[in-house]
């Protein structure tokens, strides 16, 4: 190899020890990951300003639902009486969800729907299929979902309940 320089300083850069040095990648802050799909399935402030009257759930199923509401800006009140969830949903913008063994045909929940008919109500049983987010009885229950609940179907079945509430009161 051939050196050329000028006043005793070579020109060229020494190729070797330039390309014998471990290059090192720049250490960069990750960018900030996207919310999960089921955080983008409905708008966030879904139930902010309701409550979500739970009638007939076990406590186990209230603790597992009050902070998936509390992330839609809504509260969650326990009742055990059909009375109960009257009074609740009297008081203010509220959505009924009921627990029946029998399904949407559940005489209570036919009950509720003539005493509180502007009220969305969820059914929410064993004997249900899957889970229906039409109203698969709009003069008993707004959607019917299959317990046990997860959190996707309850958002989902949340939506639905308002949109087809709005939907038969008009």
């Amino acid at each position: 190899m051939i050196a050329i320089s000028k006043h005793g300083r070579p020109l060229l850069p020494d190729l070797r020890a330039l390309f014998s040095r471990a290059i090192r990648p720049a250490v960069r802050p990750l960018p900030p990951q996207a919310p999960p799909q089921a955080d983008t399935l409905v708008p966030r402030d879904l139930l902010l300003g309701r409550m979500l009257i739970c009638l007939d759930l076990t406590p186990a199923m209230v603790a597992q639902i009050r902070p998936w509401a509390g992330a839609l800006g809504g509260t969650v009140l326990s009742v055990a009486t059909p009375d109960q969830a009257l009074t609740a949903a009297r008081s203010g913008p509220a959505i009924l969800l009921c627990h029946s063994a029998t399904g949407p045909q559940d005489p209570t929940l036919r009950a509720l729907r003539d005493a509180v008919p502007h009220v969305p109500l969820i059914c929410l049983s064993g004997s249900t299929d899957p889970a229906s987010f039409e109203a698969p009885d709009p003069t008993s229950v707004d959607a019917a979902l299959r317990a046990p609940l997860t959190r996707t179907a309850l958002c989902l079945g949340l939506q639905a309940a308002l949109a087809n509430r709005a939907f038969h009161s008009h």
